[in-house]
């Protein structure tokens, strides 16, 4: 009786130890992305800041892995030959293996991925510069509600409204580039903005931009200071991560008439049903993202963002526009999911969905450009007219 119970409890303490072995060896994974992340930062200031944070990155990661692997592989090992001991050894063994992709999948890859965001790596400004573009503007800055310094690039206004553009993950001015030099083409001042941690601008990003509310506001306030823009006519333009980050402002912001989001998907926990309808695969990620967005809720001092559709419902009945690639299936079903949830919430809502045929990820500018600016320069017109 006593040696059974004392088995049961050295495989409690087994269970107990592999357990925290594995939330080591995760968290190391996202501390050792995270160093590389702060490793490849090329952003104005004391060099040495950069320096510290990366030694004592490196550090954290180096013994989260270490003492993470000496608590985890000894129980493991132990499960493994116990199970090889078995009247069906590999039935038990593959049940160890099972468990073992589900651990990964919904523990090890969501919390490093987790904690990796929170240490994103830093845009940079990289290609033509605007003014190469024939773009006659300036280098901007202004700060946010949380006191962060941003920077972008403006070309004033010939017809007096202006759209803000936001670039995806890790992106600068320079990822909407292209699109500033055609809606300037038709008249409109450009912003196009680096978002906190990326570019020329201060601060630290978040992997999932949930900082772009407060970013994007105050894009729009700068916007809306600049003598060539009347009477409050400033829309938005997003790029994938940009995009997701764009309705959120413009949900939040009654100052903002439209907004044009390619290449959206999620942001947060609200927005993983699309993925939970698309069978066995999609329920696995939504199940990891789930993890992690949870994970970030606790660890980052972001604000957590509502859903999309929320958003939408929270702009209507200003227009939206939601441009998905056709070959990405979850884009679709996304924006699809979107358009739906908003009208049933909302029946005023202007809200489009445009999938370009055969379609990448927020590529229909390049894709189909004249299509793409007969949409986006309509939209603009109609909802920014004097």
């Amino acid at each position: 009786m006593v040696r059974r119970s004392w088995r049961a409890a050295r495989t409690a303490l087994g269970v107990v130890a592999a357990g925290a072995g594995v939330l080591l060896v995760s968290g190391g994974l996202g501390a050792a992305v995270a160093a590389w992340n702060v490793a490849t930062w090329r952003a104005a200031g004391p060099q040495e800041v950069a320096g510290r944070l990366l030694t004592r990155g490196v550090a954290a990661a180096l013994a989260a892995l270490a003492v993470g692997f000496l608590l985890a592989v000894p129980p493991l090992r132990a499960l493994w030959r116990a199970a090889g001991r078995r009247t069906r050894p590999w039935a038990a063994r593959g049940g160890l293996a099972a468990a073992a992709a589900v651990v990964l999948l919904l523990g090890v890859l969501p919390v490093g991925g987790a904690a990796a965001s929170l240490w994103p790596p830093r845009g940079l400004v990289t290609g033509p510069s605007p003014a190469a573009q024939g773009l006659a503007g300036a280098d901007v800055s202004f700060t946010t509600s949380d006191g962060v310094r941003l920077a972008g690039w403006y070309a004033p206004s010939a017809n007096g409204a202006a759209v803000v553009l936001v670039p995806g993950s890790y992106g600068t001015r320079s990822g909407v580039l292209d699109r500033a030099v055609v809606l300037a083409r038709h008249g409109y001042g450009v912003l196009l903005l680096d978002p906190r941690g990326n570019g020329a601008s201060g601060g630290r990003g978040m992997g999932y931009g949930w900082f772009l509310e407060r970013d994007v506001a105050a894009a729009v306030g700068f916007v809306l200071g600049r003598p060539d823009v009347r009477d409050g006519r400033v829309g938005l333009l997003g790029v994938s991560l940009g995009g997701e980050g764009t309705l959120g402002a413009a949900g939040a912001d009654p100052r903002v008439r439209a907004v044009v989001a390619e290449g959206v998907t999620n942001r947060g926990p609200a927005d993983l049903g699309p993925l939970r309808g698309d069978g066995v695969r999609g329920r696995v990620v939504a199940a990891g993202y789930a993890v992690m967005f949870a994970v970030l809720d606790r660890l980052s001092d972001a604000p957590r963002p509502p859903s999309l559709a929320a958003s939408v419902v929270a702009t209507s009945p200003r227009p939206v526009l939601l441009v998905a690639g056709g070959t990405q299936r979850w884009e679709v079903r996304a924006a699809d999911d979107v358009h739906r949830r908003a009208l049933a919430a909302a029946p005023d809502a202007r809200v489009e969905v445009w999938v370009v045929p055969d379609g990448a990820h927020a590529a229909a500018l390049a894709e189909q450009p004249r299509e793409w600016e007969r949409r986006v320069v309509a939209l603009f017109d109609t909802a920014l007219a004097g």
